[in-house]
């Protein structure tokens, strides 16, 4: 039941929000530790798909950005919407 309420109460976590500002600010620091909260929290609840790309975007920003963040951001965007999406029709 713990489990439940845990993925229930996923949507309304700041997490992207706060990933958002962060890269948008180009604060790479701070954009790390939010990908990497993502990151964990999803893997915790067994969100995979959300899991495997914020894995992607948390190593692109663990030594400084790396690669395409805002490309690898786009697909953790999608993710997280579809993933919300989903658990918001649960709740109704």
């Amino acid at each position: 039941m713990m489990m439940l309420s845990s993925v229930l109460m996923f949507p309304n976590n700041s997490t992207i929000d706060n990933l958002k500002i962060a890269l948008d600010e180009k604060d790479y620091q701070t954009a790390f530790r939010e990908a990497h909260n993502l990151k964990g929290m999803s893997i915790n609840i067994g969100l995979k798909n959300l899991h495997k790309v914020s894995r992607d975007l948390t190593e692109s920003l663990r030594n400084g950005p790396t690669g395409d963040v805002e490309g690898l951001y786009k697909l953790v965007e999608a993710e997280y919407k579809k993933t919300c999406d989903l658990i918001n029709q649960i709740e109704k």
